[in-house]
């Protein structure tokens, strides 16, 4: 064999794979937009949801809000969010504009948004 044969066959599969890759990661990241939020209230409602209020907000979405049926992760964006609002910290929060799904459990769909990802900065 010749040296050409041996690396033509890795060349496509790597550029056959980044292919692949990039269009998975263009198709997640899609629809998340980052928003960058002054946390001014925090909220818990049992059996529901937590959110965070943003002044000012994104347009007309102010709230952004995550569903309590994962209590693991209820808990992290509760405390995350009351850490940044005590202590005066922004965050970060990856949301889908279009995702209405929230207006289920409380997340209204006029000012809300359900929260993909939040980092405090």
């Amino acid at each position: 064999m010749t040296r050409t044969s041996l690396h033509t066959p890795n060349r496509a599969l790597r550029a056959a794979l980044a292919l692949l890759l990039l269009a998975a990661a263009g198709a997640a990241s899609a629809a998340d937009k980052t928003f960058t939020c002054t946390p001014v209230d925090v909220g818990v409602f049992p059996a529901s949801r937590v959110h965070v209020k943003c002044s000012p907000g994104d347009g007309n979405i102010h709230w952004f809000a995550l569903r309590d049926s994962d209590s693991g992760d209820a808990n992290r964006v509760l405390s995350l969010a009351s850490t940044a609002l005590v202590a005066k910290k922004k965050l970060t929060i990856w949301y889908d504009p279009a995702d209405t799904s929230g207006g289920a459990w409380g997340c209204q769909v006029s000012d809300c948004r359900v929260i993909h990802g939040m980092r405090m900065f």
